[in-house]
C-alpha cells in the first residue's frame, strides 16, 4: 500500500513527494521497485541527475532481495537507464537470465528505437509472444503496443503489430483479454486509426458481454471497459455500462465477500469521474468508505481505507467533512486483531 501511494504520486506528477513516501518504506524489494519507478519518472522529467541517483541505488539494493524480487528492482532501475539514454547500464543489469523482465525493458526501449532496430524488437517480441508463458508473452504485447506508438504509418510494420496482438491476446486469461483489447483500442485512436479502434472497442465488449465473471469481479474490469468507451467518445455507452455494473454489484453483493466489495465500489466511482459524475463518485466512495471498515481483521481494513484515499486522490476528489469524520474513525479503529 506503501508502493500505491508512491505510484499515486508518480500519476500526478509529484515526484519529490513520491521519493518522501519511499524514504519509510521498510527495505524491502516494494522500497526497491518504487525508487525504480521515481527514476523512470524524474528521467522522463528530463531531471537526468536525479534520475540516475535513484536508479543506482535502487539497483544496488538489489541484491538483499529474493532473486525474484532482485530481477524485479533491476528492470525498474534498467528501463530509468534506457530513459537516460545509458543501454550499456540497462544491459548490465537486466540479461538472458530474466526473459521476460528483459522484454519489459525492450519494450521502453521502443521510444527511442530506429527503423531497423524496431524490427529486431519486434523479432524478440514474436518469440516471447511464440513460447505461451504468459509473463513472456505478456511481455512480447506490451511492446507491440509500444511499437504501435511509432509505426502508425507505416502500412507494413503496423500491419505485423497487428497481426501478432490479433494472434497474441487470445492467449491471455479472459480479464486481461477485455482489458489489451480496450487497451489496443485506445492506442489506435491514438495514432488516427478510428475504424481499426472502434472495431477493437467492439470486440472487448463483446467479449466481457459474453463471459461470465465471478462477482467481485464484473465491476472491476467493465468500469476499465466503460472508461475506455468514454474517452474514445461514446459516452453514452459508458454511462449506461456503469449504471448496469451498479446494479449488478448491489444485486449480487451476498456473492462478494467484504475483501473484495470496496475494490468493485472504488472501480465505479473513477469511471463515473471520466464522465464528470463527481457526485455519483462521491457517493460510491462513500459507500467504499463503509464496506471496506466490515472485515473484523484491522490489516484489510487499513488496505481499503488508503486504497479508497488513493482512488480519491488520484481523480483530485477532496473528502467532504462527513466523509473525513467516517476517514478519521476507521483509521482510530484500526487495533487488533491484526
Amino acid at each position: 500500500m506503501q508502493l500505491a501511494v508512491v505510484e499515486c504520486c508518480l500519476s500526478n506528477g509529484m515526484l519529490d513527494e513520491a521519493f518522501e513516501w519511499s524514504a519509510p518504506m521498510e527495505l524491502t524489494w516494494r522500497r526497491g521497485e518504487a525508487l525504480a519507478l521515481t527514476a523512470q519518472a524524474y528521467a522522463r522529467a528530463g531531471n537526468a541527475a536525479r534520475a540516475r541517483e535513484l536508479a543506482e541505488r535502487a539497483a544496488s539494493g538489489a541484491s538483499d532481495y529474493p532473486d525474484w524480487a532482485a530481477a524485479r528492482v533491476r528492470a525498474g532501475a534498467a528501463k530509468a537507464f534506457v530513459l537516460l539514454g545509458d543501454r550499456d547500464r540497462a544491459d548490465a543489469l537486466v540479461g538472458p537470465v530474466d526473459p521476460a523482465l528483459l522484454g519489459e525493458v525492450h519494450a521502453v526501449m521502443v521510444e527511442k528505437a530506429t527503423g531497423e532496430e524496431l524490427d529486431a524488437k519486434a523479432d524478440m517480441f514474436d518469440k516471447a509472444i511464440a513460447t505461451r508463458n504468459f509473463d513472456l508473452a505478456k511481455g512480447g504485447i506490451d511492446g507491440y503496443l509500444a511499437i504501435l506508438g511509432r509505426v502508425a504509418s507505416d502500412d507494413a510494420r503496423r500491419t505485423r503489430a497487428l497481426k501478432a496482438l490479433d494472434e497474441a491476446i487470445p492467449g491471455l486469461p479472459l480479464d486481461l483479454q477485455v482489458e489489451y483489447r480496450t487497451r489496443l483500442a485506445e492506442r489506435l485512436a491514438a495514432v488516427g486509426r478510428p475504424e481499426e479502434s472502434a472495431a477493437e472497442i467492439a470486440r472487448a465488449v463483446k467479449l466481457f458481454d459474453g463471459t461470465v465473471f465471478l462477482a467481485e469481479d464484473i465491476a472491476p474490469i467493465g468500469a476499465k471497459l466503460a472508461r475506455a468507451q468514454a474517452r474514445l467518445g461514446d459516452r453514452a455507452a459508458a454511462r449506461s455500462r456503469i449504471e448496469s455494473l451498479e446494479r449488478i454489484y448491489r444485486d449480487r453483493i451476498a456473492e462478494i465477500v467484504d475483501l473484495r466489495r470496496a475494490n468493485c465500489l472504488r472501480a465505479l466511482a473513477e469511471a463515473w469521474v471520466d464522465l464528470g459524475d463527481r457526485a455519483a463518485a462521491m457517493r460510491l466512495w462513500s459507500d467504499a468508505l463503509d464496506a471496506g471498515a466490515l472485515n473484523p481483521n484491522a490489516r484489510p481494513r487499513a488496505e481499503d481505507l488508503c486504497a479508497t484515499c488513493i482512488s480519491m486522490a488520484g481523480c483530485g476528489a477532496l473528502p467532504t467533512p462527513g466523509m473525513n469524520e467516517r476517514i478519521a474513525a476507521i483509521e482510530s479503529g484500526l487495533v487488533a486483531p491484526w
